[in-house]
């Protein structure tokens, strides 16, 4: 399906750094398809960026500390922060398949909303 709008959900690192899904979104970019990431960002970067043809929405990374609150709170706040970017992507964008990164497994939820 080329020309299709594919849009990617991380939650763990930002791009460019997390090699992996990077190197993803480039396969995807070169093979005809428009990219759009969302992923957490380091203070340093942008909250926006298009980098090699790939648009990047980054929302800043929770503070760091330790436990199972904290863990849960990370997560929630990485989830509520993809949504609402999501929200926003479909708005200004479309998109036509979501690919979730990496873990957690949970953003499939964003995928069964009605966008």
């Amino acid at each position: 399906m080329k020309n299709s709008r594919i849009l990617i959900l991380l939650e763990n690192l930002p791009l460019p750094f997390d090699r992996r899904a990077w190197m993803q979104a480039v396969a995807l970019k070169e093979s005809g398809r428009s990219v759009i990431v969302i992923c957490p960002r380091f203070k340093e970067q942008k909250g926006f960026e298009i980098k090699d043809g790939i648009n990047i929405y980054r929302y800043m990374i929770p503070p760091a500390t330790k436990g199972i609150v904290s863990y849960m709170f990370e997560f929630l706040y990485s989830f509520v922060m993809t949504f609402i970017l999501s929200v926003y992507i479909c708005t200004r964008h479309g998109f036509d398949a979501i690919q979730s990164g990496k873990p957690p497994d949970t953003f499939f939820i964003i995928g069964l909303l009605p966008f």
